[in-house]
């Protein structure tokens, strides 16, 4: 499932290249990040993905930033196969993880990064 604004509405996306995107490891918790973010494009992801489903994520090979967001029971049992395949499709330099400890919570790093980009879009525009 991939979640992109658009205006004032989510859309689900087949094509599009960013250089920024986030990955949450629960649908939840990537429907609230494009609720609050409107200009980030949003994949929510199963915690174990099989090669047939990265390969959908293909469409954005060249992103710069990954930013991986897991839940405590995710990054606790079942990172591994998530977090290694991520970095063989974008390299290790490009992931960024945060956790999300309860309830959907955004961690502070993403929260941090996705709010000075956007403040640098207001002052753009």
């Amino acid at each position: 499932m991939f979640l992109l604004p658009e205006e004032s509405k989510i859309q689900l996306i087949n094509k599009r290249k960013e250089r920024d995107i986030v990955i949450a490891s629960e649908f939840l918790l990537a429907y609230k990040i494009a609720n609050i973010y409107k200009n980030t494009i949003i994949i929510g992801i199963p915690n174990i993905i099989s090669k047939a489903e990265i390969k959908k994520i293909d469409i954005f090979r060249h992103a710069e930033n990954v930013f991986v967001i897991q839940d405590r029971h995710t990054m606790l049992h079942n990172s591994k196969n998530l977090i290694s395949t991520l970095i063989n499709k974008f390299g290790e330099e490009n992931i960024k993880l945060g956790v999300s400890y309860k309830n959907c919570e955004i961690p502070e790093n993403l929260k941090s990064y996705l709010n000075q980009k956007e403040l640098k879009e207001k002052i753009i525009a």
